[in-house]
């Protein structure tokens, strides 16, 4: 956004130079000389130029921006939908787990069970969530079961 803060800026300068080369002429009263002609379509294309990369960018903006608010996602970048999918399901697994070591397989749903017992039988990821949980309830005195 900075970037494109910076292109307006320079935009609007440009935009005080034509009027400047135009001003002097009418102020004169007569018409551009073939230098300020040159100087003044030099100006106004470098201005229509910079008004396409803005909107450009602007476009780009504001497609991310919403892109980030309609996924609920706060960086696109770097992240595909695979990777998301991932987390989420990983998410998904951490909150059944602590589910499950509050309260048993009693107190998850048929989902969250096979979401543990896959995990198990990969034999991944619950030895870290344990010394977390462990380390959560030595410092929050939690009521242990």
């Amino acid at each position: 956004m900075k970037h494109i803060i910076e292109m307006r800026e320079k935009r609007a300068n440009l935009l005080s130079q034509a009027r400047e080369v135009h001003e002097r002429s009418v102020n004169e009263k007569r018409d551009m000389t073939a230098d300020e002609n040159v100087q003044y379509d030099k100006i106004i294309a470098e201005m229509d130029s910079l008004k396409k990369v803005i909107d450009r960018e602007e476009r780009l903006y504001d497609e991310k921006k919403e892109l980030e608010k309609r996924d609920g996602v706060l960086k696109i970048e770097g992240s595909s939908k695979e990777e998301r999918k991932a987390k989420d399901k990983e998410q998904e697994y951490r909150s059944a787990y602590v589910k499950y070591l509050k309260g048993g397989f009693d107190n998850v749903t048929p989902e969250e069970r096979s979401l543990i017992q896959e995990k198990r039988a990969l034999g991944v990821g619950t030895t870290t969530l344990v010394y977390i949980l462990f380390l959560k309830d030595s410092t929050t005195n939690y009521k242990k079961h």
